[in-house]
């Protein structure tokens, strides 16, 4: 009877300690859902986010990474164009020096080409020389008329390398009586013309080789006898008149340089006329 008494004991004790830590366990449980309860009565739930909503948030994201992406480009154009500003700047500057640099060249080729045409017309200037002088006979009459004018032309040729342009010209009859056998003691010292002006209005261009007929008058009619001994073999006793034409052709040459060519020519009994052997006479400067 003790034995089962004590068996029966035992069970309950075994039984006793192993519902207490289930128990502790399920309290454990009961309160910590307790707790989460409370907790979540006390927290304020999340507004629920309608469609509407997500909509305008995704919108107004977009539109703020769009203005952020605007003035990103924005700060880049505006440092593009001040690099663009400076480097124009820059370049007007060079542009300037460059003017500046081809102006001064352009200053200096005009001088050299100025020079060397000046040292070409130095060495290929023009030289005007007189030639071919004539007198018109009338018709039916000799060559001279007492009473009459002396008419006749002669020639300006350019035999010089370079273009000139006449100025002036200058041409004289002149009658002279003389006593004697010596050409040039019919020329005085003096010229004739001198100190007076071309009297004959003829200013041609002539290019080197050209030429043009120049007409001519005397100023006064043959008188005394003149026209019959003009180009007569010289009788030393009673003298005889002799006829020059005389004068000078003013110019200057493509660098305005003034030159001028002085011709003396004289009747002859060959019936011609020919240069006088006198240096004021004739003459080219």
């Amino acid at each position: 009877m003790r034995a089962l008494l004590a068996v029966a004991l035992l069970i309950a004790w075994t039984l006793a300690s192993s519902e207490e830590p289930g128990h502790d366990k399920a309290v454990a449980q009961k309160d910590q859902k307790t707790e989460q309860k409370a907790a979540s009565a006390n927290e304020v739930p999340a507004p629920l986010e309608t469609p509407k909503a997500e909509t305008e948030k995704r919108t107004s994201d977009k539109a703020a990474a769009h203005s952020e992406d605007k003035t990103n480009l924005d700060r880049e154009l505006v440092k593009y164009t001040g690099e663009l500003a400076r480097f124009t700047e820059w370049l007007v500057y060079a542009t300037i020096v460059i003017a500046l640099i081809g102006a001064y060249q352009g200053w200096k080729l005009r001088d050299t080409v100025k020079l060397s045409r000046e040292e070409f017309i130095s060495t290929h200037r023009p030289k005007l020389r007189v030639r071919n002088v004539v007198v018109h006979r009338r018709d039916g009459m000799g060559l001279f008329q007492d009473g009459q004018h002396v008419n006749g032309q002669f020639y300006v040729t350019n035999v010089g390398g370079t273009g000139a342009l006449i100025t002036g010209i200058g041409c004289w009859v002149w009658p002279k009586k003389h006593m004697g056998t010596i050409q040039s003691n019919a020329l005085p010292m003096e010229l004739p013309y001198e100190g007076r002006n071309p009297n004959i209005e003829l200013k041609p261009r002539l290019k080197a080789g050209a030429s043009c007929p120049v007409p001519f008058q005397s100023d006064v009619v043959l008188a005394n006898g003149a026209a019959q001994q003009i180009g007569s073999p010289n009788n030393e006793m009673g003298g005889k008149w002799r006829l020059f034409v005389m004068g000078f052709v003013e110019y200057s040459d493509d660098t305005g340089t003034p030159r001028r060519t002085a011709f003396c020519r004289e009747f002859s009994p060959e019936q011609r006329f020919i240069k006088v052997e006198n240096e004021d006479y004739e003459n080219e400067e």
